[in-house]
């Protein structure tokens, strides 16, 4: 890290944070809020430089028509350093009166006021507790404010997200007869069939069990209970 940069936070923080004495557990606090501020501040300066969703006067509208661009809209969002403002570009179209913002639908917000970083985090502890004790652990782990009300509306959105990219896959499956193929190649497969009976013309008989791994093949017999 560069330590202009250290010299000049501890030259804007450093006699506020001595006041804090030699505790390190109140220093780390301390200093973790002071970075929280940094945070939130670069963030929102950051976004102020963006275009969030501008493309031109007009964008196609689904019904033939267009969508004019008519303002920059300003949105509260709370992230993990705290709450900021972006203005994203809003289209209306005056033929079907339908809108869109795009930097909504690019950057995930959808019509939620969480962060992408605050949502996983929310989502990330709602697998395994409560609503209400996710959103106290947002609290103690981030120092973020967000209610259990709110983490329960973005599970579930999450959730009817994944549940429809499931069932546009299987339709494709079906259609296609296809299996997609792997995103990451295997170092090593390995395939194995369990052995079970099979009726011939002289009555019942035990199936043959195969195991199979790279650079090795083993045949065994193996009693199924049927």
């Amino acid at each position: 890290m560069d330590s202009r940069i250290l010299d000049e936070l501890e030259a804007a923080f450093g006699q506020e944070l001595a006041l804090v004495g030699d505790d390190l557990g109140a220093l780390e606090t301390a200093v973790q809020a002071k970075l929280r501020q940094l945070g939130q501040g670069l963030l929102q300066r950051l976004l102020a430089r963006q275009p969030h969703g501008y493309q031109g006067s007009s964008i196609p509208c689904s019904c033939g028509g267009a969508k004019r661009f008519v303002a920059h809209r300003a949105k509260g969002i709370h992230t993990i350093f705290g709450w900021i403002e972006i203005g994203r570009a809003y289209y209306h179209c005056w033929t079907c009166k339908s809108t869109a913002v795009p930097y909504d639908q690019a950057s995930g917000l959808g019509n939620q006021q969480l962060s992408p970083g605050l949502a996983r985090a929310c989502c990330v502890l709602a697998v395994d507790d409560s609503f209400e004790q996710s959103s106290r652990k947002v609290e103690e782990l981030l120092g973020q404010e967000v209610s259990a009300n709110s983490i329960e509306r973005l599970v579930h959105q999450v959730g009817r997200t994944i549940l429809n990219e499931q069932d546009q896959h299987l339709e494709e499956f079906l259609r296609q007869r296809e299996f997609p193929e792997a995103v990451l190649e295997p170092q090593r497969l390995y395939v194995a069939a369990d052995g079970t009976t099979v009726h011939e013309k002289d009555g019942w008989h035990e199936e043959s069990r195969w195991e199979r791994s790279t650079g090795k093949m083993t045949v065994r017999n193996e009693l199924v209970i049927m």
